[in-house]
């Protein structure tokens, strides 16, 4: 087995492991243009937050350490709403 098939056979069997099967990626699809409308009202939610709570404030060091995560995060949200996860 080359070593791409060994990543398929494992992406495979995680996605089958949280039952995210063929239906359930085509509503991941179907919802994505949702998610992305919500994601940068969410996230400047989740970060005003973050930075106003000591406690999760300490992990950002500056203002554009805050903007790099949060981009980082649309990036992923993206990547889940497209359900094209053996593309990456």
């Amino acid at each position: 087995m080359s070593a791409q098939d060994a990543k398929t056979k494992q992406l495979n069997e995680r996605l089958q492991f949280v039952d995210l099967d063929t239906r359930q990626r085509d509503a991941l699809k179907r919802a994505l243009p949702t998610i992305s409308a919500s994601l940068d009202g969410a996230l400047d939610t989740f970060y005003r937050k973050a930075r106003a709570t000591p406690e999760t404030a300490r992990f950002f060091s500056n203002e554009a350490h805050i903007q790099s995560a949060k981009g980082r995060q649309v990036k992923h949200w993206e990547l889940i709403g497209s359900a094209s996860f053996d593309t990456q």
